[in-house]
């Protein structure tokens, strides 16, 4: 008796030692399932003024969560955080699954979620289900407003579910939750090819399962062509222990493909991606490696054109739908120059009555504004090739300043809606990662892209209350354009010493 009594205590040891070893990934996924029930009021009438001091003082606790993690995963060794792959795919997914399960599973009428339906998720079924008819998938007479690669997540997420529009509510979140794990992943993994798999880690959990994320990683599907633009990152990176691509072996020619696939299967999904575009290209021109060039353009081009160029003889008119009207929209209440516009030139102070409605009066037109916006991003552009052509500095400052330009395009656009905020954090944070850090240089990070999600947040949970969405929409951009200014100013400073793939 005693002999089993004392193996049953040594086994008890043993398994509260491992568990106790993993008490940093519990702690996350402590924070990601308690966020998993935040109770995201997206419906109109179940908005709720007095949920703001919650929604803020969890954003508060999940950065503590945050910064003691941190602090604790940045003093282990690097080795310790290059094979954590289980983790973090359980990490990224029990609370998101989680989170779909409470949204759709709850109701308050027969047959009602207590939360509602996202509108938008009927509207990817209905192109979906007409893209896998044969037919051109339009939606109350009108054609797709969203690029062509677009419509294959759709088409994708309605054969899993059968052709079901019930099940597509299902089917579709768990479907970018595919897409959110490919992020997670591709940023990770560009973690440990740069040497910095805890900072990688670290990032990719946090943005994950933000909290004020749940709802936008899969009631839209930006988190797609994010993931996309972080795989273009991981396959640009080359990995030090090939010296780069100067020998151009197989596993080059593939990396460099996929940079160009990747990119432009992004542009293809949500434009945004694309912007990174000339910053990779001048990268291999200063490098004077004109093969990776040459591969990196015609495997962009060839995809586009072998995408685009059916849709435009199918229906040059539907085709082209998606451009013409993105290019006519006006700006809207959530948007900066919106906010430019309050405060500086217009004596009324007109707001619309929501943060995604057109204010009544225009006096930043879309002439001004598209100027203005192309202007922010040719200056960071000329500015990037100014310093990084001379220094002649490493691939990290190239694509870290590229995807600066993603984000400063994003956060100038005259329409800005509430799921932008997902490209954002995961193009921030490769940004951060791209970059030497210390654990204060993260706890900033932590604090300002948290700002930046949280009142991205409450902007639309608040759009009842003109002056309280007003507010956070200035936290908003205040914060989202600090951090891409602290992010861009350290991409264009990283010396070759501090980089793990220099130029030469």
């Amino acid at each position: 008796m005693s002999v089993i009594q004392t193996k049953i205590e040594t086994t008890s040891l043993t398994f509260i030692k491992r568990l106790s070893s993993y008490w940093i990934e519990s702690l996350v996924l402590l924070a990601g399932l308690s966020g998993a029930w935040l109770q995201v009021g997206w419906t109109r009438d179940l908005k709720r003024y007095q949920q703001t001091n919650w929604y803020i003082g969890f954003g508060v606790a999940y950065l503590l969560v945050f910064v003691l993690v941190g602090w604790v995963v940045l003093r282990r060794s690097e080795e310790t955080y290059r094979s954590k792959w289980l983790s973090l795919t359980l990490l990224v997914l029990l609370p998101n699954l989680l989170n779909i399960w409470v949204r759709y599973s709850f109701e308050y009428e027969p047959g009602k979620p207590l939360f509602g339906r996202d509108a938008d998720i009927g509207l990817f079924y209905k192109y979906g289900h007409d893209f896998a008819s044969g037919l051109t998938p339009t939606f109350n007479g009108n054609y797709t407003e969203y690029p062509q690669f677009a419509l294959f997540l759709f088409w994708i997420g309605e054969r899993l579910a059968g052709g079901s529009a019930q099940n597509f509510y299902w089917v579709f979140p768990a479907w970018m939750q595919f897409w959110n794990l490919v992020a997670a992943y591709a940023l990770y993994a560009t973690g440990i090819k740069l040497g910095r798999g805890r900072t990688g880690w670290l990032l990719a959990t946090f943005t994950a399962i933000c909290p004020f994320l749940y709802l936008f990683n899969y009631t839209r599907f930006d988190v797609a062509p994010a993931a996309l633009l972080l795989l273009a990152l991981y396959f640009f990176i080359p990995n030090p222990s090939k010296e780069g691509f100067i020998k151009l072996k197989k596993s080059g020619y593939f990396q460099i493909i996929g940079v160009g696939l990747a990119v432009s299967a992004g542009f293809l999904a949500k434009w945004l991606p694309v912007v990174i575009a000339p910053w990779l290209a001048l990268a291999y021109a200063r490098a004077k490696r004109w093969k990776e060039l040459i591969i990196y353009s015609l495997s962009a081009m060839v995809l586009a054109l072998v995408t685009m160029l059916p849709f435009l003889l199918a229906n040059a008119e539907a085709f082209w739908y998606p451009y013409r009207f993105q290019g006519s929209r006006h700006m809207i209440g959530e948007s900066f120059w919106f906010l430019v516009q309050y405060f500086f030139f217009d004596n009324a102070h007109t707001i619309p009555d929501k943060p995604w409605g057109e204010p009544t009066s225009i006096i930043l037109g879309n002439n001004k504004l598209l100027v203005a916006q192309v202007g922010l991003l040719g200056f960071i552009f000329v500015l990037s090739v100014w310093k990084l052509w001379r220094r002649n500095l490493a691939f990290e400052s190239w694509a870290a300043a590229g995807l600066v330009g993603v984000a400063v395009f994003t956060l100038s656009n005259r329409i800005f809606s509430p799921q932008y905020l997902v490209m954002l954090l995961w193009v921030w944070a490769a940004a951060f990662l791209l970059q030497p850090s210390s654990w204060k240089k993260v706890a900033i990070y932590f604090v300002l892209a948290l700002l930046a999600a949280a009142s991205n947040f409450l902007v639309f949970l608040l759009a009842a209350w003109q002056e309280e969405w007003i507010k956070y929409s200035v936290i908003l951009f205040f914060s989202g354009w600090g951090l891409s200014g602290w992010l861009f100013t350290r991409a264009l400073n990283i010396s070759k010493e501090e980089s793990t793939n220099p130029l030469t």
